[in-house]
């Protein structure tokens, strides 16, 4: 019986460590070499120190053999759950709770320059994580509400800016995962401009950058801002966890309440003295 425990918690602890295994898969297709092994030895770690105590309780142990390798067995098990960075049940409970993030209040208006033109869209919504933890979470590029589709350049995929208030636990305000607390209203903002748009920080001011290419021509570009008109647009925001071993999930559907034109945009930069970037 003391065998079957043994061999019973041997498989529940490569059960909490085959995403080490994934881990390793991908490596070694990736290049990393021998050396990417090395991430597998807290699993090995595990089942020695199990089958040690397995061994230790049997030839040792005179009475409630069963009972002691039961309780070791369990034991270990837990400790391999708790120190794991990442495990079965962890991520699935971490999924739980990026399927269950609430956002709400989610508004947009026009972002304006310092002298009042026209350079974006500004999103604002309120965010609640139902357990602490790190997430990522942000728009999608917006679309035309028509479907029509845009040259890159037009499309509003570029982040200027980004706020976060509260600021989150730990981590610099980026688009990369940061550290929330529980059940705290978070209001993030987000600065959208179109791919053509940057803000040059050496200078102090914006530059345009076409990125004309074998798809298009910098008159291409241009010709399709001149023909641009206002248009509403939506977006959809999305969370994701804090490994690759959780699904994003859309956990909210946004059409723009104001119209944005890029052509509109695209001469409010000009008025700020915008140039062609310098890269």
């Amino acid at each position: 019986m003391s065998l079957l425990i043994g061999l019973i918690a041997a498989a529940v602890i490569l059960f909490q460590t085959q995403y080490v295994a994934m881990s390793i898969a991908w490596a070694l297709t990736h290049g990393a070499g021998i050396f990417s092994f090395r991430s597998f030895l807290p699993s090995a770690l595990a089942l020695c120190i199990l089958w040690a105590g397995w061994f230790l309780i049997k030839y040792k142990a005179r009475r409630n053999r069963n009972a002691l390798t039961l309780a070791f067995s369990f034991a270990v098990v837990i400790a391999v759950e708790a120190i794991a960075p990442i495990t079965p049940l962890k991520a699935h409970l971490q999924q739980q709770t990026i399927n269950n993030v609430q956002v709400q209040n989610v508004s947009d208006e026009h972002l304006l320059s310092a002298n009042g033109h026209l350079i974006g869209i500004r999103l604002v919504y309120d965010v609640t994580f139902p357990r602490a933890g790190a997430y990522s979470i942000s728009p999608s590029q917006y679309s035309l509400l028509s479907g029509e589709t845009e040259l890159y350049p037009l499309q509003f995929g570029r982040f200027l800016r980004v706020s976060v208030e509260p600021e989150p636990i730990s981590g610099a305000s980026q688009l990369n995962k940061r550290s929330f607390a529980a059940n705290t209203l978070y209001r993030f903002v987000f600065d959208s401009v179109p791919n053509f748009l940057f803000y040059d920080e050496t200078r102090n001011s914006y530059c345009v950058y076409i990125q004309p290419n074998t798809n298009y021509s910098n008159d291409d570009v241009l010709s399709g801002i001149a023909r641009a008109d206002d248009a509403q647009r939506r977006t959809s925001i999305q969370v994701d966890g804090p490994t690759s071993f959780t699904e994003r999930v859309v956990v909210s559907e946004y059409t723009t309440r104001n119209p944005y034109s890029v052509k509109d945009i695209y001469d409010g930069a000009i008025s700020e003295g915008a140039a062609p970037c310098g890269f």
